[in-house]
């Protein structure tokens, strides 16, 4: 909870993705370290560029078929819901715009190569999630995450379980 109020994301958009990437570490695609950075790297370019869960969702899929086997399609689904994407991929690697898409249509991207320019062309949007602390977007993320917190607890809690046999009781 603490990691999504600091980056005033929610807490299952966080958790979501992180989930998502863990499984790419457990297949030894990643290592924690990445799974680590491309996690905040995500959260991070989403706010600075405005993307929705739904856009991350999107490319947390092609980041994980990318993986895989990295081919224009899978490119597209990570950088097509976070534009300006692709032009920090192509810095990161050192290329002229288009150098990043010409190379994975050539099929000389590897998974590994993938993965590391990726979180590099990330670290550009380092902090911008935390640039939203203090306006609405920040304050409703944390107003989220503090009732999820509290539905965890009472349900914890066994509140519920009692709720359930009172009211069935009076039924």
């Amino acid at each position: 909870k603490t990691k999504a109020d600091d980056l005033n994301v929610g807490i299952e958009t966080l958790s979501d993705g992180y989930a998502r990437l863990l499984v790419l570490q457990n297949s030894g695609i990643l290592n924690r370290e990445q799974v680590n950075q491309l996690s905040e790297g995500l959260v991070n370019a989403a706010a600075q560029l405005g993307a929705s869960g739904t856009d991350i969702d999107r490319v947390l899929f092609g980041l994980s078929q990318g993986l895989s086997s990295l081919r224009a399609e899978e490119l597209n689904q990570v950088v097509e819901p976070l534009p300006g994407l692709l032009q920090e991929l192509d810095k990161a690697a050192g290329l002229s715009a288009g150098g990043f898409r010409r190379m994975v249509n050539s099929g000389e991207v590897t998974a590994e190569m993938f993965s590391t320019t990726l979180v590099k062309a990330l670290e550009s949007y380092d902090g911008a999630a935390s640039k939203l602390d203090g306006t609405i977007s920040g304050s409703l993320a944390k107003l989220n995450n503090a009732w999820v917190d509290l539905a965890r607890t009472i349900g914890e809690s066994g509140i519920i379980d009692f709720l359930a046999e009172l009211t069935s009781g009076m039924a």
